[in-house]
């Protein structure tokens, strides 16, 4: 389900349990975070309390058209059933 265009150009997704956040990411930020990878693997092993995203994928999506779309899925934090009380794009 499309949720909106964030301020950064993403696309945002939700699956179907709100469990999960599909974003759009350009070129540049999937080859940035492909080389952090193993230093956030590292923090997120060390630090269970980690407010840092938790990535569960990084996928390319090939078009017949040729077109390439980056995106990655990562746990949705706001699928809690406590009060948020500020949100930050």
């Amino acid at each position: 389900e499309l949720e909106s265009e964030g301020k950064s150009g993403s696309f945002f997704y939700f699956s179907a349990d709100a469990r999960f956040v599909l974003k759009t990411i350009s070129r540049a930020e999937m080859t940035f975070l492909r080389s952090l990878l193993p230093t956030y693997v590292h923090h997120l092993q060390t630090a269970e309390l980690s407010l840092l995203p938790r990535f569960t994928g990084a996928h390319q999506l090939r078009l017949p058209t040729g077109e390439r779309i980056d995106f990655i899925v990562m746990t949705n934090v706001f699928a809690t059933d406590r009060r948020i009380h500020e949100r930050y794009d």
